[in-house]
């Protein structure tokens, strides 16, 4: 039994062939099931490049968010989600160390991020509104990482309690 069956492709015809009627159904389902796979991978992905791009643009659209929030180093590669602040990947490192209760960290090229925390974390306003909410104490870029450490338990820490 030969079987065409049109593809996911645009342009994709392929042709398989089947010993019995039951075989070329099975294959039949299993090539539906793939496209809508396919089909519904591509939309999440179009719907997270939309997410990223808004993500870019808040980031680009303050300067100070292009430093890190507590050392002011550039480049930035992190964000805190729940803190509001981009950050280097020193500071990344002591945000991580003080737990995801107190500061969640996500990278801004390599983690998707959905509709809801990009909507989150540009509700914030970025690092100059973080300076006013948190304080804008920060530690020097070649501080120590506990030097760090110490500057985040500090800062947002205790700040998130009194908040």
């Amino acid at each position: 039994i030969n079987a065409e069956y049109g593809g996911c492709e645009a342009d994709g015809l392929f042709v398989f062939e089947a010993a019995n009627e039951d075989e070329c159904q099975r294959w039949r389902n299993v090539l539906s099931v793939r496209c809508e796979a396919l089909t519904l991978q591509a939309i999440r992905a179009a719907g997270e490049t939309q997410s990223e791009e808004k993500l870019k643009q808040h980031v680009q659209a303050c300067a100070s968010n292009a430093q890190c929030a507590d050392c002011g180093a550039s480049p930035v590669e992190w964000a805190s989600l729940s803190c509001g602040v981009t950050l280097c990947t020193m500071c990344s490192g002591a945000h991580r160390s003080i737990g995801v209760h107190v500061s969640t960290v996500r990278s801004l090229s390599l983690d998707a991020w959905s509709d809801e925390q990009v909507d989150d974390f540009t509700a914030m306003g970025g690092n100059l509104a973080a300076c006013e909410r948190w304080g804008d104490e920060r530690v020097a870029e070649d501080a120590s990482m506990s030097q760090r450490m110490e500057l985040v338990a500090r800062k947002y820490g205790s700040s998130r309690e009194e908040k």
